[in-house]
């Protein structure tokens, strides 16, 4: 397959994040692991800055949750800073970067939310779904290779590393401590569930962390994956429960049942379908069946290799 053009964003980082007109949500070191999801929840985001009364103290993602111990009320007793990135570790870029360096950066340091920081305060985060909406914008005024390829193109890139379907699948009655510790060793950020015939399920770390650490209500032995994942035989029954009880929690943002694409599907539908349901993974199907899992990152990694 012949090279890809590489996409040149030289606009300055902020610039493009202006458009969203996101507000930075920041949360204390001291506040507990499951007031972060809530808010995470609440936002529609999958990062929080941690600030306290020095400054900037850290950030906390979604991904950092998979550290929660399995015991009973961890997510009460659990403190943000026993969960965030440290200022210490953490990776910043300052606002004159633009946004290919701000790639460049994520890249370089295997980061999915980069803080923008402008005389010590924290302006915005870089998000992958940031860079998602660039390069969707270019690709909707390529017509030529670019608007041709598949999803299965992707797969078979050497350049994107997707894992072994089968190190990325679990029972469907396994318990979430199992998803986690599964999640962990593979150092995914989602599982298949299988269950009979041509259904299954995905369970990500979004829905740990709003279906699980949200609510806090049981230890992560005791709560069957099946009941927090997603399936493509409809939502799962924490979220229908949290709509229940929060109708502000729109399902537009969580859609009822599982999304898949097809091998065949073109990335660039593929993409405006993750981007519009505000999704990090899709299953990968062929004649129904999951053939793996493709996420955000692969579909950058896939349209914007290198700069």
């Amino acid at each position: 397959m012949p090279a890809l053009p590489r996409f040149n964003f030289t606009v300055p980082v902020l610039q493009v994040l202006a458009d969203t007109a996101r507000p930075v949500h920041k949360i204390a070191p001291t506040a507990s692991a499951q007031r972060a999801a809530v808010n995470m929840l609440k936002y529609r985001i999958n990062s929080l800055v941690v600030t306290d009364e020095a400054g900037l103290a850290g950030i906390i993602t979604e991904r950092d949750f998979l550290k929660l111990k399995p015991d009973l009320g961890a997510g009460r007793s659990t403190q943000v800073s026993q969960l965030m990135t440290p200022v210490s570790q953490l990776t910043t870029v300052p606002s004159s970067f633009t946004v290919q360096k701000c790639v460049q950066t994520m890249r370089a340091v295997k980061v999915r939310n980069l803080p923008v920081v402008e005389h010590d305060d924290v302006k915005a985060v870089l998000s992958m779904r940031d860079i998602s909406r660039q390069i969707f914008a270019a690709m909707t005024k390529q017509r030529g290779l670019e608007a041709a390829l598949t999803v299965g193109d992707l797969l078979s890139d050497p350049r994107v590393s997707t894992p072994n379907i089968g190190d990325i699948s679990l029972s469907s009655k396994a318990s979430v401590a199992d998803a986690i510790q599964r999640m962990r060793e593979e150092r995914s950020g989602s599982l298949l569930l299988r269950i009979s015939g041509a259904q299954f399920g995905l369970f990500t770390e979004r829905d740990f962390v709003q279906n699980v650490v949200a609510f806090d209500e049981e230890p992560l032995e005791a709560i069957a994956v099946e009941s927090v994942a997603r399936f493509t035989a409809g939502a799962s029954k924490a979220m229908m429960r949290a709509v229940a009880e929060n109708p502000s929690i729109d399902l537009a943002y969580r859609p009822a049942a599982l999304t898949c694409v097809e091998s065949k599907t073109r990335v660039r539908d593929c993409l405006s379908l993750m981007l519009g349901q505000g999704l990090l993974y899709v299953p990968v199907t062929e004649q129904k069946a999951p053939v793996n899992v493709i996420s955000m990152r692969d579909i950058n990694l896939f349209l914007a290799p290198e700069s």
